[in-house]
């Protein structure tokens, strides 16, 4: 995978945010570049004092999870 800002191609609005992964334990740092509410790259935070400075592929996937057409954004009724 290369990251988009390797390649030069970030729109210029976009904004990078030093976070963290919190879907488990290890809290790995990780770098979000954003334009709006659109995710273009996570990258791991290397300046990060707290964790190994790199981080899994849950953290690498997230954004795949949380963009996807199948997922669930409004709330279901029962059938019964």
């Amino acid at each position: 995978m290369i990251a988009l800002k390797d390649c030069g191609e970030l729109p210029q609005h976009s904004r990078t945010t030093k976070t963290f992964c919190h879907i488990c334990p290890a809290f790995c740092g990780l770098e979000v570049t954003t334009d709006g509410d659109k995710i273009l790259d996570i990258a791991p935070d290397k300046d990060n004092p707290y964790s190994w400075k790199d981080f899994c592929s849950k953290a690498a996937n997230s954004k795949n999870i949380r963009d996807h057409e199948l997922r669930v954004t409004t709330p279901m009724k029962r059938a019964i």
